[in-house]
């Protein structure tokens, strides 16, 4: 499912590194239809007559109110004037449900994994839903696109990188990062070889309700040498989060209350199961934004050598 989306999305890009939203509809037989509805969902129409090689058409239905858009900006849909992130999400997850059915005599068919322990249609349900969530990112960024952002001849990652590739791919910034990570599972491995990917963690910062800026536990990007990253990246991600006052409490970074928003400092490092088997000096960077509870923003730690 994984290769297929990385397919979709390599047919579906254009020259800018931008994948359309209609050009993914395109590409698998669907159509977007407006009704107010509680849920986003996924319809299949048979088209053909034969049983043999039955013809479909997915209608994906999208709600109206929550999303308040025209067809027509689905059709002039560009990374100048893209759709929200949340609403291409939105579509890229429902078009990657249609990936787990096969066309059969009577129509389509859910295929299931042999291999999972079945529970409950509850946990059946979830189990789907989470593998769906995973494969977006793959139909919304190409591996070109990547490899058109993060150019081979930059010796060096900027927060600034991260904020333009996210606007000209037209995703939220947990999409950007979650799409980062499956670079060296799906695609080619070889762009996070390249040096601005390499000795770099990219997670997503968030204000908390209490004015507490955290590190989220996920996603996260890690392309350290020896597999040996900054503690506080495993603490986050056991914990599912932490605030950044436990990683560094320089008084002229800007989540301190200062004006900077780089910092250095000197951590201790590891492996999740032995997280301080060195120490490290790191550059921390994070994306200035307003200082609003629920507000994200990306983080960006490089190793200094």
């Amino acid at each position: 499912m994984a290769a297929k989306c990385l397919a979709a999305s390599s047919r579906a890009v254009d020259r800018d590194g931008f994948v359309p939203v209609r050009n993914l509809l395109e590409y698998f037989q669907a159509s977007i239809e407006l009704r107010p509805l509680l849920v986003e969902a996924m319809l299949c129409e048979k088209l053909g007559e034969t049983p043999a090689s039955p013809k479909t058409q997915w209608h994906l239905l999208i709600d109206c109110e929550q999303h308040p858009i025209a067809l027509n900006d689905v059709s002039k849909e560009s990374n100048v004037e893209p759709l929200s992130d949340r609403l291409r999400n939105t579509i890229a997850h429902e078009l990657a449900h249609t990936l787990a059915f096969r066309t059969t005599d009577s129509g389509r068919e859910l295929i299931l994994s042999s291999k999972r322990k079945p529970v409950s249609l509850v946990d059946d349900v979830a189990e789907i839903e989470r593998c769906t969530e995973e494969l977006s990112p793959l139909l919304l960024v190409a591996d070109s696109s990547i490899a058109q952002a993060f150019r081979p001849d930059v010796d060096r990652l900027r927060v600034d990188d991260l904020t333009r590739a996210r606007a000209a791919f037209g995703v939220s910034r947990y999409i950007l990062v979650s799409r980062l990570d499956l670079l060296t599972q799906f695609g080619d491995p070889r762009i996070a070889l390249r040096p601005s990917l390499s000795n770099v963690g990219i997670g997503v910062g968030k204000w908390g309700a209490d004015g507490i800026p955290c590190l989220l536990g996920t996603p996260m990007y890690l392309n350290f040498d020896r597999a040996i990253a900054p503690k506080f990246f495993h603490w986050a991600r056991k914990e599912k989060q932490l605030d950044f006052y436990s990683i560094t409490s320089d008084p002229n970074f800007i989540l301190n209350g200062g004006k900077s928003n780089v910092t250095e400092l000197t951590t201790k490092a590891g492996t999740p199961k032995n997280p301080e088997i060195a120490k490290m000096k790191v550059e921390l960077a994070v994306e200035q934004r307003v200082r609003k509870a629920g507000e994200t923003f990306l983080v960006l730690v490089s190793a200094n050598h």
